[in-house]
């Protein structure tokens, strides 16, 4: 399990709690996911979804979120009513799942864009 995410146990402590409310959240992201995570994997998919424009990472993030989720479902709802058939139900509830957490994440996403242009300027 190397490639798993687990926390510093010489991070516990209040300091290291203090430090990390200094930074700034950017910063505080950042700091976290390094410090806590020594997979290069998820480095390079952290890296690869920062420099997603804004919409589109939210709607990546919201296709995951409720993808996944609905591709479970569906498997349980397939292996409950007809199993040899039970893997076309992941795809029956989780792209619909999947296409409003996308749909949901772009309406996020751009609000957010929208919120730091107006209030960088």
């Amino acid at each position: 399990m190397a490639a798993s995410c687990h926390r510093n146990p010489r991070a516990h402590g209040h300091a290291a709690d203090r430090v990390l409310a200094l930074l700034p959240m950017s910063e505080r992201f950042s700091a976290t996911s390094t410090a806590f995570c020594h997979s290069r994997r998820m480095e390079r998919l952290r890296r690869a979804l920062g420099e997603l424009p804004i919409p589109l990472r939210h709607a990546v993030i919201g296709a995951v979120v409720l993808g996944v989720p609905g591709a479970t479902v569906g498997l349980a709802i397939g292996l409950r009513t007809y199993v040899p058939t039970a893997w076309a139900a992941i795809f029956e509830v989780g792209l619909p799942a999947a296409f409003l957490g996308a749909v949901l994440g772009l309406v996020i996403g751009s609000f957010v864009y929208v919120y730091h242009r107006v209030r960088d300027n």
